[in-house]
């Protein structure tokens, strides 16, 4: 039995298992999406956080400006996030 375990071990591949095969070339693309994508997903969080404050504000003036600015901040987030994502791709696409 145990003189089998080597070849069990190297008889499944990562894409048996449905792992995406990788090669170098998809390396900085993968990498690019990924940090946009989590700039994007934080984008999203804070304009939930800013909308959270603005509710929570109970009408101090100094509250609901902190709150409409990140707010404001959060959503140009969010644009560039996708401004970004969609040069990424199409400059990978024409590469």
């Amino acid at each position: 039995m145990l003189q089998d375990l080597p070849h069990l071990l190297y008889a499944i591949s990562a894409t048996d298992i449905g792992a995406p095969s990788v090669s170098v070339d998809n390396v900085p693309a993968i990498a690019i999406n990924a940090m946009l994508g989590i700039a994007g997903s934080l984008s999203v969080i804070f304009v939930i956080v800013g909308a959270l404050q603005y509710v929570t504000s109970a009408g101090d003036p100094a509250r609901l400006s902190s709150a409409k600015r990140t707010i404001t901040y959060a959503i140009v987030g969010v644009v560039i996030s996708a401004l970004a994502f969609l040069i990424v791709a199409f400059v990978v696409k024409s590469v």
